[in-house]
């Protein structure tokens, strides 16, 4: 019993690990400065992958199981973060569309920073101690099954 309450954290601590990954690769962006075009796309392309792959493991697996457990208020958390995610993806691609030299570059990651921060603080503060109240056997699934896909999802984008 003692490996099954080990493993009941390990999706939500993986998740918190991502997200405290992508605070750090915007500490890195914000500290890049003006000279250093190429590194801002390079460290953009990164926080891009990493933002994609990390929601990808949500939708397909930790909402799922949250939105169909006991707590009633699970259905409308998941709606809210199924659809701050279609807003980072927003922004995702009109960042990408912009070259490091755009004058809106800058703004608009500031503006995925925040509402990246934003949304990841929402998720710990209100769906990871749902997912961790639902039965031990639904944790350890879809703890098994999250650490499994974001392996894959990382060897992807290598």
């Amino acid at each position: 019993m003692a490996d099954t309450k080990f493993r009941v954290a390990d999706a939500a601590s993986l998740l918190r690990r991502d997200h405290a990954q992508i605070r750090d690769l915007f500490e890195g962006y914000h500290q890049l400065g003006d000279p250093p075009r190429p590194s801002k796309r390079e460290l953009f392309e990164l926080i891009r992958r990493e933002l994609r792959a990390h929601a990808a493991v949500e939708e397909e697996i930790l909402y799922p199981a949250v939105e169909h457990g006991p707590d009633p208020r699970a259905r409308e958390l998941v709606r809210d973060a199924r659809q701050e995610h279609r807003i980072l993806r927003g922004l995702l691609s009109e960042i990408r569309s912009l070259s490091p030299d755009d004058e809106s570059f800058d703004t608009r990651m500031a503006v995925l920073r925040e509402t990246c921060e934003h949304h990841a603080a929402e998720e710990e503060r209100e769906l990871f101690p749902i997912f961790i109240r639902l039965p031990p056997q639904v944790r350890e699934d879809v703890s098994d099954r999250l650490r499994t896909r974001r392996d894959e999802l990382g060897e992807a984008a290598d």
